[in-house]
C-alpha cells in the first residue's frame, strides 16, 4: 500500500512539474532559470520575415547564443554568424566568417540587443540602419531584452579575419 501511495505522489510531483517547466500554464514565476528558453522560435519567425523584406543573404547575431537558436529556428536553418572580431571568442570565431563567405555587396540581417551596431559590423559594411524591433513573449507577456534588426548593405570583404589571426591575435594579448 505505501508503495502506490509513493508511486501516486512521484506521478503527481511528476506531472506538476512538467506542466511547470514546459509553459504548459500562464504561471510568471520571479527569477525563472528558464524564461530564458521561452520565445525564441517567435523572434527567428520575425526575423524571417525582415529578412525577407531586406533581401539580405545571410544572417549575423551579436551574441554567439542568439546566432545558434537563430540558426536552429529560421525555418531555412541557414548558417549565421556572429561579428568578426580579430581574436577568438568562440566556436563561431573558428568557422570562415561571412568576409569569407559572401561575395562584395551582400546584404545581411544583423540581430543584436544593443541599440547600435558593435564596431566590426559598422566596418564591414557600407550603410548599417536600424529597420525594427522585436521583444520575445511568453503567454502575451514581454520578457527578455528588446532586440534590434538591422540592414546591412554592400558588404566590404577586403582581407578577412582568419582563424589563424584570430588565434595569434589572441595569443598576443595573453602574453606578459
Amino acid at each position: 500500500m505505501a508503495g502506490r501511495v509513493f508511486l501516486a505522489a512521484a506521478l503527481f510531483v511528476g506531472l506538476v512539474l512538467t506542466a511547470l517547466l514546459h509553459d504548459f500554464l500562464p504561471l510568471r514565476l520571479k527569477n525563472n532559470p528558464l524564461d530564458r528558453a521561452k520565445g525564441w522560435k517567435d523572434l527567428a519567425t520575425e526575423a524571417h520575415k525582415v529578412r525577407e523584406q531586406i533581401g539580405a543573404n545571410f544572417v549575423v547575431a551579436d551574441e554567439y547564443q542568439t546566432a545558434s537558436l537563430l540558426s536552429f529556428y529560421l525555418p531555412d536553418r541557414p548558417r549565421t554568424f556572429t561579428p568578426d572580431w580579430p581574436q577568438v571568442m568562440t566556436q563561431y570565431s573558428l568557422w570562415p566568417s561571412y568576409r569569407e563567405t559572401y561575395p562584395a555587396g551582400s546584404t545581411a540581417l544583423y540581430v543584436a540587443e544593443q541599440p547600435n551596431p558593435l564596431p566590426p559590423i559598422a566596418r564591414d559594411f557600407e550603410s548599417v540602419r536600424i529597420v525594427g524591433t522585436y521583444r520575445r513573449t511568453s503567454w502575451g507577456q514581454p520578457m527578455g531584452p528588446t532586440f534590434h534588426f538591422y540592414e546591412c548593405r554592400g558588404l566590404k570583404v577586403g582581407q578577412p579575419t582568419t582563424w589563424k589571426d584570430r588565434l595569434e591575435y589572441t595569443r598576443q594579448g595573453q602574453k606578459p
